[in-house]
């Protein structure tokens, strides 16, 4: 669905970086989905507003290239709010 989404804006407006950053989520999405690396730690650490489970690297590169996705969509596609 990702995939298919910004397929959709790359035919309004090409973007190769736009199309690397997918590229990469992708690749991390069919590791985790593959069993290759689990998404956090199983001891979930104890701070005061509860608890937090560490991610692992790979579960931490996942969500910083889901962020990239997103932030870059929003710079190229909506420059007015993704500023």
């Amino acid at each position: 669905m990702i995939n298919d989404n910004l397929n959709q804006l790359q035919h309004v407006k090409p973007d190769a970086r736009l199309q690397r950053y997918n590229f990469l989520l992708q690749r991390s999405i069919n590791a985790f989905l593959g069993g290759e690396f689990k998404g956090s730690l199983e001891d979930p650490v104890n701070i005061a507003a509860g608890s937090y489970r560490v991610p692992t690297p790979g579960g931490r590169r996942l969500a910083d290239v889901a962020y990239q996705v997103n932030t870059r969509a929003m710079r190229v596609y909506c420059p007015v709010g993704g500023r």
